[in-house]
């Protein structure tokens, strides 16, 4: 197998974990509205004032690598380990991605306040989406399908 192959199919697989979160996104909407939750767009202003590059590295390592080599390489593989059902580990780790997310360890935590309820149930969902990833497609590909998908949504509402 050439090289091209296996990094195509990753480049694949990480495009098409965006059209899930942008899918998300709508539901996101669609959920706010039903649970009267608002978005003070400004709590995530400061990523608008950097680069695309800027954004693209930032969420790399932050988004991409820390939070991938926590809730699946980590965490997943030890659910796994201890449940012996890769299933329940990923909504396990999931569930705990979810949780992050509204915990002062994540730096948007103040802006996701603003609608806890969805923005756990959308990141647990997305916290299944990529622990499928990883154990289908690897670490790399969670990685990288994570960091496009906070990436590139953002650069369409930057163009938007």
């Amino acid at each position: 197998e050439k090289w091209t192959e296996p990094v195509i199919r990753m480049l694949g697989v990480a495009l098409a974990v965006v059209i899930v979160v942008i899918t998300v996104g709508v539901l996101e909407s669609a959920i706010l509205t039903m649970l009267g939750e608002t978005i003070d767009s400004q709590g995530i202003a400061p990523f608008f004032l950097l680069c695309a590059w800027q954004n693209f590295f930032l969420l790399l390592a932050g988004a991409g690598i820390a939070e991938e080599t926590l809730y699946r390489l980590v965490l997943v593989s030890l659910f796994w380990r201890l449940t012996r059902r890769p299933w329940l580990a990923i909504v396990l780790s999931a569930v705990l991605f979810g949780a992050y997310h509204l915990s002062p360890l994540d730096g948007l935590y103040r802006y996701y306040w603003e609608r806890p309820i969805t923005i756990f149930a959308m990141s647990t969902v997305m916290g299944i989406v990529m622990g499928y990833v990883y154990l289908r497609h690897g670490y790399e590909t969670a990685v990288l399908g994570h960091t496009f998908g906070d990436w590139i949504p953002m650069l369409l509402a930057r163009m938007g």
